[in-house]
């Protein structure tokens, strides 16, 4: 029987063996397309001030000369170059090994692979040291069980020899496919700076570029701009397809057309030239169709889009795969990539109406303009925008269709250059619009005017109709109803100015009837809208959207708006709110887990909170029992809900307060 036992031991042993992945070849994502997998969604900012929470630092800090980090465990378990691996240190020069009983202490400065100064089982990104009072090697997890990342963040790290420089790189371990990822994540330097990346197996074996590679990663925080380097377990296939991202924002409306698109990378060694796209929502039959035209070299990247658009027709929180299959004829598949999307309603009111004065031949524009896009995405419903897009620094074929109303607006508020905000008397730019200044706006901007309005297009014509009045007293007599058509998004196959931009949210096409608007006077009555446009065939009719909001002329002091989807109607009846009337609020918005309830009560009140989906069934369901007249916290746990888009709803007395939240 001890016989038997330990040759079938010999067996698991030899099978195990068998299926490990030794060696690595590199497949480069050199075109921002994000963190690998999309797990990292955190902004890039220095541990010494506006970094997410959640991160450990390991090592730096003013490290002139280079250390090794204490030994580290894994947080999962990890081959590498088929081998188990469970501990490792980081130095500060910029290497990860796995050789924790390694005596070589790299220096600072780059070198070439491999080299006798690197420690076998590294990895190692070079060109930066921690010399900074705030450069850290910092260390977060993110991903579900099965697929976790481990992140080790060269953190606001120095360029060699230019103080003044800096940059952001990231060592990447996966959890289950045991990849390698090397991050170019931020950078600014007047000059170009070149680093080394790769992975040193020995002395004499590594797997890295030919060459130094120059970073790429930009002056944006966010994660879009962001590239990286694969370092893949095994030998190169012949044939190989990774759908390295779906270009999906977290939200959808209701019966609007959502195209779904997203970037692959040929990691075989023969070329690429069919397949089958593939796109499956939630339990509905999977949608596929041919691509044509493809010619995708090995290590190539390109944009890959589903011909046939997604309409969604209730809301909810769905989830969306990409893949592609039937590559050259035959039947490999790629990767699967997927992501939860949240369908709201076609209209959404009692917004912040943001004015964005850009250009596509803008340099900061293209700089600036991520991060506010982003920004804006993550409080849908709170925040909306309209981009006048104007005649300078370059050319720009949005402002070429509409050379009168941008040119009105940048005019009435005596804009002299882009990237340029407004919301009314306030202006700023895109950077300076934070969560805490659409918190702000959208806490402080009185929801003063009712909007009764019906869209329609038929044919071409796209009609407006029905009436706007105060709820309250204004004092103002000089309101002016502004209603902006606009196409959102806009995509380029390529970047149709010289800033590298091709993808535009919320573009004005059309300002109605003018730039001038509609007389409201002091809105005590109720005027009349009947408005029409003929959209010109160019024109995206699934995606116009309607914006509208009401401003005094003279103080450019603006109010609430709202934002329609063509075909959609919105009727609001906010109630005047009076001395009386007790307040709520509830921050963060997203929320990860835990959200604070904001409640002043004007007198004693029994309270409630409940949480329903956008199909009104209730989530959670709390009794928050007798409060006391004046202000209190209360802390909600949401931790069990899942992605998307929820309806918080405290019941104070006999009022609801209703508040859109989105559970990250």
């Amino acid at each position: 029987m001890k016989k038997i036992l330990l040759m079938a031991c010999l067996l698991v042993g030899a099978s195990l063996a068998a299926t490990a992945q030794t060696g690595y070849y590199m497949v480069p994502h050199l075109y921002g397309p994000g963190n690998p997998g999309g797990y990292n969604t955190d902004d890039e900012y220095p541990s010494g001030g506006g970094m997410v929470a959640g991160w450990s630092t390991l090592a730096g800090g003013t490290a002139t000369t280079p250390s090794w980090s204490g030994v580290q465990n894994l947080p999962f378990l990890f081959e590498f170059n088929g081998t188990a691996v469970f501990q490792f240190k980081v130095s500060t020069a910029g290497v990860l090994t796995f050789d924790v009983a390694s005596t070589v202490n790299p220096a600072y400065g780059n070198v070439t692979l491999p080299s006798a100064n690197i420690p076998d089982q590294s990895i190692v990104v070079l060109g930066s040291d921690a010399s900074g009072a705030n450069d850290f090697v910092v260390t977060k997890t993110f991903g579900p069980a099965g697929h976790q990342q481990m992140w080790i963040q060269f953190n606001s790290y120095t360029v060699i020899g230019q103080p003044t420089c800096w940059s952001y790189w990231a060592i990447v371990l996966e959890e289950g496919s045991n990849n390698i990822y090397i991050v170019d994540q931020r950078y600014a330097c007047a000059t170009t700076t070149s680093f080394s990346v790769g992975v040193q197996i020995d002395g004499s074996t590594a797997v890295a570029p030919s060459a130094l590679v120059n970073a790429l990663g930009g002056t944006d925080a966010g994660a879009a701009s962001n590239n990286y380097y694969a370092f893949l377990p095994g030998t190169r296939p012949a044939l190989g397809l990774k759908m390295a991202t779906i270009d999906l924002q977290g939200f959808a409306y209701i019966n609007a057309s959502t195209t779904l698109s997203g970037r692959v990378v040929n990691t075989g060694t023969t070329a690429i030239t069919s397949a089958t796209i593939n796109y499956k929502v939630g339990t509905a039959a999977t949608v596929s169709s041919n691509l044509t035209g493809l010619n995708l070299a090995s290590n190539a990247m390109a944009p890959v889009t589903h011909p046939t658009a997604w309409t969604a027709t209730s809301a909810g929180t769905f989830n969306v795969k990409m893949w592609l299959s039937n590559i050259n004829g035959g039947g490999t598949n790629s990767d699967t990539v997927s992501k939860d999307v949240a369908v709201i309603s076609s209209v959404i009111s009692n917004l912040a109406v943001f004015e964005h004065f850009t250009n596509a031949s803008c340099a900061p524009c293209a700089a600036q303009n991520p991060a506010f896009t982003a920004m804006l995405n993550n409080n849908k419903t709170k925040a909306t925008s309209i981009k006048h897009h104007v005649s300078w620094p370059g050319v720009d074929p949005m402002y070429s269709a509409n050379t009168t109303d941008p040119t009105a607006r940048v005019t009435y508020y005596g804009v002299g250059g882009v990237p340029e905000v407004h919301i009314g008397t306030v202006s700023t730019g895109p950077t300076g619009v934070t969560q805490n200044m659409i918190d702000q706006q959208y806490n402080n901007l009185l929801d003063a005017w009712n909007y009764t309005l019906e869209t329609s297009i038929t044919g071409q014509n796209l009609a407006i109709t029905g009436n706007v009045v105060a709820n309250r007293t204004l004092t103002q007599t000089d309101h002016v109803l502004h209603v902006a058509v606009v196409e959102d998004p806009i995509n380029y196959a390529t970047a149709p100015g010289t800033n590298g931009e091709k993808d535009f949210e919320s573009v004005l096409r059309k300002l109605l009837p003018s730039a001038a608007g509609t007389t409201l006077g002091a809105g005590a009555t109720a005027t009349p809208v009947t408005l029409n446009y003929t959209l010109p065939a160019n024109f995206n009719k699934d995606r116009i959207f309607v914006v509208v909001f009401v401003q005094s002329a003279g103080s450019k002091i603006v109010y609430k708006g709202a934002k329609i989807k063509a075909g959609a109607s919105l009727a609001t009846t906010t109630q005047v709110l009076d001395a009386n009337r007790n307040s709520s609020s509830v921050y963060p918005n997203p929320v990860a887990d835990m959200a604070q309830l904001n409640i002043e009560l004007k007198q004693t009140s029994k309270v409630r909170m409940e949480v329903k989906n956008l199909l009104g069934q209730t989530m959670k369901s709390v009794d928050l029992g007798t409060m006391e007249a004046g202000v209190h916290q209360q802390i909600a746990d949401l931790n069990e809900l899942t992605g998307g888009m929820y309806l918080l709803q405290l019941q104070i007395g006999n009022e609801v307060h209703t508040h859109r939240i989105i559970k990250q």
